[in-house]
Order: structure tokens, then C-alpha cells, then sequence
């Protein structure tokens, strides 16, 4: 089974920034109104003069976010980025600070403001305090300032230098989201694929545990046929349960260690039926078997050398395997004599260093493996967590 990343995987961060990006902008527009009563004119003015005063910005965020970022930045084209950034900036904030078009229509509006303004609040009919000639006094002065100060060369050029210096801080912060939500998602994305990586190359390792023991409980049964046609039968009648095991129960990668202790004592009994009288056979597993979970297929291959690499027919020979649970780790140990006529040979194979990679895969640093390769013995110990 491969497994697939979903659909919507690398959309996750982006929609996340786009999300925030609305909420910042929705709170910077909408919170004063939480606060102020936009029943009454004058907090009106007050609201709509905030609105005017974020609305370059929010333009001068809206073209960098949708098109300058994504068309240039994030393809490299860094000198047309540069250029192009720079005169949104100073384009954008000189025709606000100094247009007249743009001062005629806010003069409008507030003109149009004004008029629903009670003359309870100051308003003495005079002419606005924004427009171009007038002198209004009253309230008209109090939050939009007069034409001759507020058009004054001089205060244009602090609006003009604030509104650059404000931009340039709006455009990093926009970029700093940007590359951060783009180095979270290629983070999730790359952990996401090593772990499909991993998974796959798990099964790999496993689906080779089943073919590895299949050939090896063959060549026993066929060496039992010469001797024995009846233990060859009742070895076959175990290994198909065995088998049976092996591809309705151990496929889920996790199962409860009283069926895999059951599934090793089988294996066990079968490699029995070719041991010679004097070999040391002990056998040590936990009664009663606690209602843990284990990796599925983690001890046999550690057994499976031992039968296979310490018996001699020539020696004494011996198997010791020890398995029991504690506290909530699982503790295995198995020590076998070395055959004479294999001494030379590698003891591990290929079962061994399976094994080793599976753990690797499976509990990462998670876990303690010794093995003890010695002139006349082998020895393997480990301990890895309970699921």
C-alpha cells in the first residue's frame, strides 16, 4: 500500500497566510468601529478619515502580495523586482500626498459629511476647513486640517516621507510572511515525503521478512522428508498457520505480542523437529502475556539466525531466547553458540541487518540494539518501546 499525499496538502500554508493577511487588514478597518458610535457624524468623519488615511497602503500591499511577490521575487527576476516595488511606493503615495484629484474628492466627501454634522456640534455655516479658500471654523478645523497648512509644501513632504517610510516597513512585513509561510509549507511538504519515503521503504523491508523465512522453513521441511514423512506433514500443517499469520495478521504492521509470541513458539516447534537430542533449547517468554502491541515480525529474524547459524551437529550446541515486558519497553535476548563449519561465514545475513534497518525506520533513536558477534557465540539484545 503507497501512500498518497493529499490533494490539498500544499495549499494548507498559503490559504493560512492569505487568512491572516485578511485578518490584519480587516482589524486595522473595521475594529475602530467597535469602540466608536458611527451613529454620531462626528466619530463618522473620524472613521472615514482613518479609512483614507490606511487606503494607500492597503493598494501599495494588494499589488506587491498578488503580483510584484509572485511574478518576480519568487522567480528571481530580482532587479525588475527592485525597480518595479520602488516605483509602486513612490507612484502610489505621490499621487495620494499630492494629487488634486484625490485631495478634490476626499474635499468632497467631507463636504458631503459635514452637511449631516448638527450645528449643536460647532458648525457656524462657514465655509470647510478643507476647501481651497475657506476659513471655516467650528468643528470643521478639528479633524481634517485647513487647506493652507495641510497643502503647504512642507507638510506634504513629512506626509509624503512618512507614507514612503511606512510602505517600505509594509512591503518586508509582507515579504517576511511570504518566505516564512513558504519555508513552513516546502518544511511539511519535505517531512511529508520522507515520511512516505520511509513508509515504503518499511513495507519493502518487511514484504522481505515473509520470503526470507518462507525459504528457509522450506529447506528445513525438505530435510525432515528423508527422515521423517510424518514430522514433514505436521511441519507443514504448522507452517501453514504460520503462514496464515504471516499474511492476515502481520500485514497491519502492528499486532498484540501474545499472537506474535504464539506465532514464534510455532516457528520454534518446527525448527525443533530437526534438533538434535543434545542441543540447549531454553525458551523464556513473559506468562501471562501482558495486552501490549508490537512491530509485527521484529524478533523472527533475530530466531531465525539463531537456528540457522548455531546449531553444530559436530559440537554442543545451544539456543537461549529470552523475551518480557518491562515497564513500557519490551526486552529481547537471544544467545546461540557458533557452528564450527560457519565460523567464517556472515553470522548477521541479510535478516539481521533488515532488522537493523526496520528499527531505524520504525522507533528512530528510540531503541537499543547490541549485538555480540564472539569467537564461539553470538549474542543479540534489544529494547524497544510498546505501542
Amino acid at each position: 500500500m503507497r501512500r498518497q499525499l493529499a490533494p490539498g496538502f500544499l495549499k494548507n500554508w498559503k490559504t493560512i497566510e492569505q487568512t491572516a493577511y485578511w485578518v490584519v487588514w480587516s482589524i486595522l478597518a473595521f475594529l475602530p468601529m467597535i469602540f466608536w458610535d458611527i451613529s454620531d457624524p462626528e466619530e463618522k468623519i473620524k472613521l472615514f478619515a482613518g479609512w483614507i488615511r490606511i487606503l494607500p497602503f492597503f493598494i501599495i500591499f494588494l499589488l506587491h502580495n498578488l503580483l510584484l511577490l509572485p511574478h518576480l521575487l519568487l522567480k528571481n527576476k530580482y532587479l525588475s523586482y527592485g525597480l518595479a516595488t520602488l516605483a509602486l511606493i513612490l507612484l502610489v503615495n505621490y499621487w495620494f500626498v499630492y494629487s488634486d484629484y484625490v485631495h478634490d474628492q476626499v474635499r468632497q466627501l467631507f463636504e458631503n459629511l459635514k452637511e449631516q454634522i448638527p450645528r449643536e456640534y460647532g458648525s457656524d455655516g462657514g465655509g470647510s476647513g478643507y476647501s481651497r479658500g475657506g476659513h471655516g471654523g467650528g468643528y470643521h478645523g478639528r479633524h481634517y486640517p485647513k487647506h493652507e497648512y495641510w497643502r503647504s509644501p512642507a507638510t506634504l513632504l513629512i506626509m509624503y516621507t512618512y507614507n514612503v517610510l511606512i510602505s517600505i516597513l509594509l512591503i518586508g512585513f509582507n515579504c517576511a510572511i511570504k518566505f516564512t509561510a513558504q519555508w513552513l509549507s516546502r518544511e511539511q511538504e519535505r517531512k511529508e515525503v520522507e515520511k512516505v519515503a520511509a513508509e515504503s521503504q518499511l513495507m519493502a523491508l518487511q514484504n522481505q521478512v515473509s520470503p526470507h523465512f518462507f525459504m528457509n522453513t522450506l529447506n528445513n521441511i525438505h530435510a525432515l522428508i528423508e527422515y521423517s514423512k510424518e514430522e514433514a506433514q505436521e511441519a507443514v500443517l504448522r507452517l501453514s498457520k504460520m503462514m496464515r499469520y504471516l499474511l492476515y495478521e502481520s500485514d497491519h504492521g502492528k499486532t498484540p505480542i501474545a499472537k506474535e509470541i504464539e506465532f514464534l513458539l510455532s516457528y520454534i516447534e518446527l525448527m525443533k523437529l530437526r534438533l538434535q537430542p543434545g542441543v540447549d533449547l531454553r525458551v523464556s517468554f513473559p506468562d501471562p502475556v501482558p495486552d501490549v502491541k508490537v512491530h509485527s515480525l521484529l524478533i523472527l529474524p533475530f530466531i531465525e539466525n539463531a537456528f540457522k547459524h548455531g546449531i553444530d551437529p559436530q559440537n554442543e550446541s545451544f539456543i537461549h531466547i529470552l523475551i518480557e515486558v518491562k515497564g513500557d519497553r519490551i526486552h529481547f535476548n537471544c544467545r546461540n553458540s557458533k557452528s564450527a563449519l560457519k565460523q567464517k561465514a556472515d553470522v548477521g545475513g541479510i535478516g539481521i541487518e533488515n532488522a537493523r534497518k526496520r528499527m531505524d525506520l520504525l522507533y528512530q533513536h528510540n531503541y537499543q540494539l547490541n549485538i555480540y558477534n564472539l569467537e564461539s557465540e553470538f549474542e543479540v539484545d534489544f529494547s524497544v518501546p510498546i505501542l
